[in-house]
């Protein structure tokens, strides 16, 4: 059985038996990635015409989307006679996508990701095998998800697509700062700097990412720049959020200037907290009272559950991420 190779990281590349795949219209490409990423699951027509042609009527938008699918399975047919079948089942009702005859790098990169989460290990840098796997999904990250695509007669297709790339966005941002610690730990300041560097490619306000590099540069000998990142760091966080530095960066910042920073690698727990984009400031006292609490619990040797209520939007579940850490 003939394979597809499907590249959604960047621009979108679809290969078999070594060749590119060239697709009619974005349309079809638009129609092909929502069906690799959510692969397995019967889709109603009606609603396939409407995440892509929202604003037509129905019937024109089931006519569309009939002609679409018959140009992406023609474009498969042409690659290979037994790749469209393999690949797609499209009923008079249903459309479904079959995962078995593709490689989808975003699936790749999910598979190594989740299985260095879900390893049964205490501390992730002393395992060789997720070190190898984080290392990998790194490597698949070769751009936005699907760069360049638009759709601007389809905005239920382009809020789908947003919430992609913000998923995958974080998920890379989580990637690049373990990656960081690891190698910084490991003594490789030259790798370290790169994962911080990636970091701050995506999120320039992402302090941090600048506090990682900061290290890897002091620790690797280069004074000077770690101290005009800081620099780099304190003008962009005014820039762009109107705030200074943290407390931590400019300890970071003090002990870089005294010479003082020396090398203490500390064990990188694997978890599942979102990646904080701008500081935390203040709610010491919101802080203090959630610590007390559950160390009243563990001092009673109870199991302590607190639930954080108050109105959307009031920060609970950053303060919760924050008590947490």
């Amino acid at each position: 059985m003939s394979r597809l190779k499907l590249y959604l990281f960047g621009p979108m590349q679809a290969i078999v038996a070594g060749k590119t795949l060239h697709f009619a219209t974005a349309k079809v490409q638009a129609l092909l990635a929502y069906l690799a990423l959510e692969p397995e699951r019967p889709y109603r027509r009606e609603q396939l015409a409407a995440l892509l042609w929202p604003d037509q009527p129905d019937a024109d938008a089931r006519r569309n989307l009939r002609l679409t699918l018959h140009r992406l399975r023609q474009t498969f047919a042409e690659a290979a006679p037994d790749l469209a079948d393999s690949l797609i089942s499209a009923g008079r009702s249903t459309v479904r996508w079959h995962g078995d005859a593709v490689t989808v790098d975003v699936a790749q990169f999910m598979h190594l990701i989740t299985q260095t989460e879900t390893h049964d290990h205490p501390w992730l840098d002393a395992c060789a095998d997720c070190r190898q796997r984080l290392e990998t999904a790194a490597s698949l990250l070769g751009g936005e998800l699907l760069a360049g695509l638009s759709l601007d007669d389809a905005m239920p297709f382009e809020e789908w697509l947003l919430v992609q790339r913000e998923f995958i966005h974080h998920r890379a941002l989580r990637l690049y700062a373990t990656l960081a610690d690891i190698t910084e730990n490991r003594g490789d300041y030259a790798a370290a700097l790169d994962y911080a560097q990636r970091q701050l490619a995506l999120e320039p306000w992402y302090e941090a990412a600048h506090r990682q590099a900061m290290r890897a540069l002091a620790l690797g000998g280069d004074r000077d720049r770690a101290l005009a990142q800081y620099e780099s760091c304190r003008a962009i966080l005014d820039k762009e959020l109107g705030v200074e530095p943290s407390a931590e960066t400019a300890v970071l910042h003090q002990q870089i200037r005294a010479n003082s920073l020396s090398a203490s690698p500390a064990a990188v727990p694997i978890h599942h907290l979102p990646t904080d984009l701008t500081p935390f400031i203040g709610r010491d006292a919101e802080l203090a009272q959630i610590t007390a609490a559950l160390q009243d619990g563990r001092k009673a040797g109870d199991s302590r559950l607190l639930t954080l209520i108050g109105p959307g939007g009031a920060g609970k579940t950053r303060l919760t991420i924050q008590a947490v850490r």
